[in-house]
């Protein structure tokens, strides 16, 4: 008995073709919807360590400081100011205090750090002079801190704690870390006036 094989119909390779373009369809469809979620994790992921970079330097050195602090609303610029005592030069029996100040300034949507030496110009009042050139991070568009405070036995104001509250934003999403820090040192609240910048 010979049977006779001449291949596929029109009509079954019409419907062939239409199978192989739902199938092609209903794949594409997962892909993009894939490559979306994968987009949007991540930029959220993208902003959760930008902030948690951010966060870990200010803290540490909020930590880590033993002299004085100050946040200047009006140019939202954190203050960071640290003593240490060293040989004077001019007389070796002697020792001086010396002070540096680490700023982080939020300008121009990113937050900017510099350190600088600085001047004690009076009770809770220091001097200085520069700006914060180098860049933290990218993408900010707020940035605020506000310390609690405790009265001493002696009747002076101390630190105990700061809230750092940044808000990160990037393609439309945004990301806002609040975070409280206790202060190892105490230290206490000053006011610090930039005289000039280069």
């Amino acid at each position: 008995m010979r049977q006779k094989n001449g291949g596929f119909s029109l009509i079954e390779l019409i419907v062939s073709i239409a199978i192989l373009a739902i199938v092609s369809l209903t794949a594409m469809g997962f892909m993009a919807s894939g490559a979306n979620s994968f987009s949007s994790v991540s930029g959220n992921v993208s902003l959760q360590v930008r902030s948690q970079l951010a966060m870990g330097n200010i803290q540490e050195k909020m930590i880590d400081c033993n002299f004085g602090l100050d946040f200047h609303d009006a140019t939202d610029t954190l203050y960071i100011i640290n003593s240490k005592i060293v040989p004077d030069p001019a007389h070796p029996s002697a020792v001086l205090t010396v002070y540096t100040v680490g700023v982080y300034e939020f300008r121009d949507g990113a937050i900017y750090f510099g350190e600088h030496p600085c001047t004690l110009a009076g009770p809770g009042q220091m001097t200085f002079s520069g700006d914060a050139p180098d860049l933290l991070v990218k993408g900010v568009s707020d940035f605020t801190v506000s310390f609690q405070s405790y009265t001493t036995l002696e009747g002076g104001l101390k630190l105990s704690g700061a809230t750092i509250n940044i808000l990160f934003t990037e393609r439309g999403r945004q990301f806002r870390d609040i975070q409280t820090t206790a202060l190892r040192n105490n230290p206490i609240p000053l006011t610090v006036t930039a005289t000039s910048t280069p």
